[in-house]
């Protein structure tokens, strides 16, 4: 069916016809927030399950829209944790890498893994190249790596890494040579595969915060956590929070949800900040709590995957 435009006044008479309480005012919101971001993004748990053409009773486009801003408070906090990780990664493998192998003339094939079956010599030149290509689209544009080119003539990589996107980095990662992916990951006190596997969890999510697309209910649908994944205590994850399987013997939450981000980023935050994270979230989910009527709290959290104690991950 073709989607054609239609008027703020359109717009609020569509919501009404299908059962959503909403008032002119609102008619401000949509104007600035974008219908589509808004009502599409949002409206799927305040749809009746029977008749998903119409809302159930007595909702209203405030709640809807203050899972929107839920959401955009969610992405935010999220995002401000990640961009720590992030920066103290990225001066981690530069630091053990360029102590290794110095601070130029690093990209070379000998300084990274020997090609195997897991990883090929052309996927090790791939990554190579991507990071050589993102160091010469930053010339012009990034004065400190524009600086040591024209002055020294290489970029240490200490100064180029910042330019390197996180999904890029893990990839670096991946095909160091075991001595430094060891090193790096043993600040975290995590295996190398473990922390590329968390890693990547963490890049789908970034990415999402960081474009401000939908983020409460995300799964990255072709990742799973490891079923036996513990807590630096040695907690085993899943059962600690009695966390059911569906069919086929896998858990239902905590795989590839929000929950399962939570989870990866308790390996690489320090407690203090990994508390101030949970308070955080916990903070808007109390906000949000207040603000619906037609829908509980818990089925928010269970589309997040949050189970009922999630707030314990913090002190297991």
């Amino acid at each position: 069916m073709e989607k054609v435009f239609k008027t703020l006044e359109e717009q609020v008479d569509l919501l009404r016809n299908r059962g959503l309480k909403i008032e002119q005012s609102d008619k401000k919101i949509l104007e600035i927030e974008n219908y589509y971001n808004v009502i599409n993004g949002y409206k799927d748990l305040f749809l009746k399950k029977k008749n998903p053409d119409s809302y159930k009773n007595d909702a209203s486009f405030k709640e809807i829209y203050a899972l929107f801003e839920f959401d955009r408070e969610l992405r935010m906090i999220f995002l401000s944790k990640i961009l720590k990780i992030e920066l103290n990664i990225k001066s981690l493998i530069a630091y053990y890498f360029s102590k290794q192998y110095g601070h130029k003339d690093y990209f070379l094939l000998e300084n990274f893994r020997t090609p195997s079956k897991k990883i090929s010599s052309n996927k090790i030149e791939e990554v190579i190249n991507v990071l050589n290509e993102t160091i010469s689209k930053s010339i012009g544009k990034d004065d400190t790596i524009t600086h040591y080119l024209n002055n020294h003539g290489y970029v240490p990589l200490w100064v180029a890494i910042n330019a390197f996107t996180l999904g890029n980095i893990n990839k670096f990662y991946g095909i160091l040579k075991n001595s430094e992916r060891s090193k790096v990951s043993k600040y975290y006190n995590i295996q190398p595969n473990e922390f590329q596997n968390l890693l990547k969890n963490i890049v789908f999510f970034r990415n999402k915060s960081a474009h401000g697309l939908r983020f409460y209910n995300s799964k990255y649908k072709k990742f799973n956590l490891k079923h036996n994944i513990k807590t630096p205590k040695n907690t085993k994850i899943y059962e600690f929070f009695s966390i059911p399987k569906n069919d086929r013997g896998k858990y239902i939450m905590g795989r590839n949800d929000l929950f399962s981000l939570l989870i990866s980023l308790k390996f690489f935050l320090k407690y203090e900040d990994f508390s101030d994270l949970i308070d955080s979230i916990n903070k808007e989910i109390n906000f949000l709590d207040n603000k619906l009527k037609t829908i509980l709290i818990k089925d928010v959290l269970d589309s997040m995957g949050f189970p009922n104690n999630w707030k314990e991950l913090k002190n297991i």
